[in-house]
Parts: C-alpha cells; sequence; structure tokens
C-alpha cells in the first residue's frame, strides 16, 4: 500500500525519506505505506488502509480514502502495489515535519508541493511518487488534486 496524502488546500502532499534502518528501500523517497496484515482481511479494505497509515505517520485525516492506481511491480520486483489517496482533514505549517514512525529518515516527513515534485530524483522515489510525477508530466492536475 502507499497513500497520497494531500494537504487540506490540495496543493502539497507528504513525502518522507526511508531511513538507513528501513527495512524496506532505505534511503528511498515514497508516500507513507505498509503492508496490510492478516488481521486487516477480517475487516473492509478501507478499515485496514487507515490501521495501516495510522501505524505509520501521526496526522488526523478524513476518511475519504480513494483507490487511484494499481501497479505492477514492487521495488523492482513483481508484485501489485495498491495507490490510495486521501486528505489530511485539519490545516497546519506546511513548513512544519510531520511526525513518522521509525522508518523515516529523522521520523519525520514533510509536505512537497505538487509543482515540485519534478525535483525528486525517479531513482531513489518508489512507485507512489513516480506515478504522480508521469500523470502530472502527461495530462497536467486531473480532476483528483484539484479542490
Amino acid at each position: 500500500m502507499q497513500f497520497i496524502i494531500f494537504s487540506p488546500n490540495r496543493t502539497h502532499i507528504l513525502i518522507g525519506e526511508r531511513s538507513d534502518q528501513s527495512m524496506c528501500c532505505p534511503g528511498y523517497f515514497s508516500v507513507p505505506g505498509g503492508i496490510l496484515e492478516v488481521e486487516d482481511l477480517q475487516h473492509s479494505f478501507k478499515t485496514g488502509c487507515l490501521r495501516e497509515l495510522h501505524e505509520e505517520v501521526s496526522l488526523d485525516m478524513s476518511d475519504d480514502l480513494h483507490l487511484i492506481g494499481m501497479m505492477s511491480e514492487i521495488h523492482g520486483n513483481v508484485g501489485v502495489v495498491s495507490l490510495c489517496a486521501l486528505t489530511a482533514s485539519v490545516s497546519f505549517n506546511l513548513e512544519e515535519s510531520v511526525v513518522g514512525n521509525e522508518e523515516w529518515n529523522e521520523g519525520t516527513l514533510r509536505w512537497w508541493a505538487i509543482d515540485n515534485l519534478h525535483s525528486l530524483n525517479h531513482s531513489n522515489s518508489l512507485e507512489g511518487i513516480v506515478f504522480l510525477k508521469n500523470h502530472l508530466s502527461q495530462k497536467g492536475y486531473p480532476p483528483l488534486f484539484k479542490q
């Protein structure tokens, strides 16, 4: 799972750099994400996603979760990545870091302006960011990105 978390005004998304000790892709830039657990299968897809997301990052979010993409490659391996989008539910200073778990460099993530995603290097960005960059460069801002 990878989650695109929009700022309330939908001009920024939350991105972090995976720590050197991260179990998954150390040093890569990524949107928050993780793996659904067996227990999640007893609940809805949405409930499992929200549980995983709250495990990754400390942020109040709306529950307007939308599946926006499926990718068939996981960090160079065969697999499936579900890409979901939702919006932070409270306004905050976009210059401040957001607390994440130990998987993130210095335990924090930060808000990136959608217009500046092009500055992230493709070679050390995980699939969710690459998907966004490709989608934006080909089609401009789709309805998903507009207020």
